[in-house]
This record gives C-alpha cells, structure tokens and sequence, in this order.
C-alpha cells in the first residue's frame, strides 16, 4: 500500500537493496505536480572546461587514450633499455582505468543510484585493465630474466607489489559491480573477498581505506550484511585524515548496509550523527554541505523503507511520523528547482603508477643532444666587444628582480546563505 495525497515519497528516486546487496532505481509519480529532486555527484574532480558528468566521462577516456598513445612510443626505443619503462607505462593506464575511469560507476553504487548499464560499463573496463596488467607482469618477467641484478631492480620490484594490488581491486570490481549469475558465481566474490582482504593492513592509508569499502561491498554480494558491518567503522570513531573521503563513505555504507538488515533506528541514528560530523570532517564549506546532504539521502531511503515495513507494530505511527520527517528534510536538504549535490569518491583504487619518461639509447640520446646543441648555440663573432648572450655581473648599477609577493589567501566559497547546512531534523 502506498501513501496517497503528498505521497511523502514522490518526489524521490528510491534506492532499492536486493538480496544481493545491488541497487536498482525506480521512481513515484503519484503526485504529477510534485518535482523530483535532481541529485548529482560532486564536481570537485572536474577539471576547468567540463560541466556535466557526461562531459567529465568522456573526459576519463579521452585521458587515457592519451596515456595509451604514449606507452605506444616505448615501441619505437630501445627495447632491452625499456622493458621496465613499458611495463610501469603499461601499469599507469591500468591504474587510471582502475582508480579514475570506474569511480562514477562505483560513486553512484555507494550512494544507491546505480544504473542498469553500470555492471557492463564495469566489465568492460575492467578487461581494458586486465590486459594492460597481464602485459605489465609479462614485460616485468622478461625484463627480471635479462636483469639480474642492476640500479633498477628494486624499482621493478616494487612495481610488481603494485600490479598485485591494482589486480585485486579489478578483480574485486568484477565480482562487486557486474552481476553474477554463471555457476560458481558465489566462489567468485570469495575468491576476489580473500584477495582484497590482504589489502587492508596496508600501510598506505589510501589502499586500505578503499580495499575496505570493496571488502564489505563483495560481503554484501554474498547476502552477508552483518560481516559488512563489522568491518566498517562507526560514525562516533575520529576520521582517518588521510584517506578522508574513503573513510566517509565506509561510514555512508555502514548506515546502508544497517538499513538493509532492517535495523531502522540505528541506521537513522547514525545518518544524523554522520550529518552533524560533516561539519568538521570537511575543510571547505562546499564539501560540508555536500556530506551533510549524502546523509540526508540515506535517510530518505530509511524512511521509505521504515513506514512500508509490514512486520512494524506501529506502521502508522511510523508512517504519520516519516511523512512528517520527510517533508522537513525535503525542505532542508531538497528545496525545489536546484541542483542537489553529494561527495564524490573520486578514486575507486589506489593511484600507484605513475607514466615513465620515454627511455632512450646512450647512442641516441648523445646524438640528439648534439643536434640540439647545433641548431641552439649561436655562432660568435670574433670582436672585441663583450659577449652580448651573457649577463653583465656588475657591480652597484646591477639590476635584480624583486620577488613577487606570495598570495595566500584562500578561495572564497561561493556558497548562497540560503544553503548553510541546516539543523538536522530530531525524531
């Protein structure tokens, strides 16, 4: 049965968790002349000319079609001198696809707005990836056997340690976003839980703090919410500074995956604490309003969810109750006719990798330089006269530069009054 008139949730899209711990969108439309609030993802990742998140998608993959375009160039030098620059180039573009390029697909998953074509977006990624990472492992392996020993051994080893990490989160991506219904399915998200979870005492603060968030994505794949939970932090621990928006979604997750065990209040709860420490967690004013908003859309799943609930006691004081709540949020966090923004993940892995500079023979690099030194230098007249290419060192009369001086003060926040982070509603 729904709830007719103001229809309490009209004007929302609902996040619906099945068995699965998926997500899938659909939309009430009981009240034509209610709006829908548009939410959006954060544009803080977007560089200056992109608008749109198409736009900013588009952008992704012209990226990394750039940084294919350059590892092609480590073809045409010299190949013993760089096996080991191909395979770190080959890696990079694993890394961007991997960390960049699938994070839309895996923000949109966390904050319960995923899309029916996000599982093929995913799977096809992931293949890009796959095989750059399979060439960087084959290109390692032949460059160890030429190179037993020399300056860069280390380097080539520790590369290594980053292909196994970047392949697990690919791995973990396969089996956390695209669907699985082949048989064996179930040892599939086992297999890629018991890879990533070797990932979360990382020392890197960054590759633990997302392995995390795919660990108890994959639990919940298994229908496992309760071990999800476990491993996720609660609100009232201080934040991890250094990995701050992974930390704040593994707590946005906690409060979904609560939700989907039908523990109403504790999940409700901790949407509001989680609101309220947004105001301290984030150093601009912008990154505030959009962390305290991520949790007021979880509330608002919670409460469609919540007076819906046939084993309620109370189902109608719970609905009279979430009508009420719902229409303060809406008026605090959803006003009409705006644009309603929520924190980005901005990396779906780790960025490890890095692109090399192009490696070069001696033999090249010398005759280069030399054609370089030729067309540079100007040829000197033989005069008296003082060498006009050089500086005059004088004395009292010399002429210096003052520096320039520093602009330090920070960026203003273009935030309208009318959207300061308002009170949470009290239950």
């Amino acid at each position: 049965m729904t709830i007719s008139g103001a229809c309490f949730f009209a004007w929302t899209l609902i996040a619906i968790s099945d068995s699965n711990g998926l997500t899938a969108e659909s939309s009430s439309h009981s009240d034509s002349a209610t709006t829908q609030p548009v939410i959006i993802l954060s544009k803080e990742s977007f560089p200056e000319d992109v608008e749109t998140e198409a736009e900013y998608e588009r952008w992704l993959t012209d990226q990394r079609l750039e940084l294919s375009s350059r590892v092609a160039e480590f073809d045409s030098a010299l190949k013993s001198a760089s096996r080991l620059s191909n395979a770190q180039g080959r890696a990079a573009v694993a890394n961007w696809i991997l960390a960049r390029e699938i994070e839309p697909v895996m923000s949109r998953m966390l904050h319960g707005m995923g899309r029916s074509e996000d599982g093929s977006k995913v799977s096809a990624l992931r293949t890009l990836a796959i095989a750059e990472l399979t060439s960087a492992s084959e290109l390692l392996n032949d460059y160890f056997k030429e190179n037993e020993s020399d300056a860069k051994t280390e380097q080539a080893y520790a590369l290594q340690d980053d292909l196994d990490v970047l392949i697990a989160f690919a791995n973990a991506m396969a089996a956390g976003v695209v669907e699985q219904t082949a048989p064996g399915s179930e040892s599939s998200l086992s297999d890629a839980s018991l890879e990533i979870l070797e990932h979360l005492e990382d020392p890197r603060v960054e590759v633990a703090a997302l392995a995390l968030l795919w660990e108890a994505r994959l639990y919940a794949r298994m229908g496992r919410f309760d071990r999800a939970i476990r491993i996720l932090p609660v609100v009232t621990e201080a934040p991890q500074r250094e990995a701050i928006i992974p930390d704040f979604f593994a707590r946005l997750l906690r409060c979904r995956y609560l939700l989907a065990e039908k523990r109403y209040a504790t999940a409700w709860d901790l949407t509001i604490m989680l609101e309220e420490e947004s105001r301290n967690r984030f150093s601009t004013q912008r990154r505030r309003l959009e962390g305290a908003r991520s949790a007021a859309w979880i509330r608002q799943s919670i409460c469609d969810a919540w007076s819906n609930d046939t084993s309620s006691s109370e189902r109608d004081t719970t609905r009279t109750w979430c009508e009420k709540t719902t229409t303060e949020m809406r008026e605090a966090h959803f006003p009409d006719g705006m644009d309603h923004v929520v924190v980005r993940l901005e990396r779906a892995a780790p960025m490890l990798v890095t692109m090399p500079e192009i490696a070069t023979s001696p033999e090249k690099e010398e005759a280069e330089l030399s054609e370089k030194e030729e067309t540079e230098l100007p040829e000197k007249e033989e005069t008296g006269a003082p060498d006009a290419t050089q500086p005059d060192i004088g004395g009292d009369d010399e002429v210096r530069e003052e520096p320039a001086e520093d602009n330090d003060g920070s960026p203003r926040d273009d935030v309208h009054p009318s959207q300061q982070i308002p009170p949470s509603p009290q239950r």
